[in-house]
């Protein structure tokens, strides 16, 4: 619910940028702001297992809009395979304590 107020929808983005709320009052500092989205930008692109390239079209005006959409859309890069080992057996027998 937070990611439709334009103040709180920044919780959410940092948290999915693996980043600390505290982030927050960095980006109301002025010139710091501007690094810290800079930082953000890096940091998504990392989470999302996307290239730097990513990061870089984050963080120009007009083709931020496109990186949003292609984060969105797309799956993540070197994703591990799922492994097809059943789940483990509990070795308790019944009856045991």
């Amino acid at each position: 619910w937070m990611i439709w107020f334009p103040v709180l929808q920044m919780f959410p983005l940092l948290r999915a940028a693996k980043m600390s709320a505290w982030w927050f009052v960095v980006f109301l500092i002025p010139l710091v702001g501007v690094v810290a989205h800079i930082v953000w930008c890096v940091k998504i692109a990392e989470a999302c297992r996307k290239s730097r390239l990513v990061a870089v079209l984050l963080i120009l005006p007009v083709t931020n809009l496109v990186a949003f959409l292609y984060l969105a859309l797309s799956k993540p890069e070197n994703q591990p395979a799922e492994k097809d080992t059943p789940p483990p057996r509990s070795s308790m027998v019944l009856g045991e304590a």
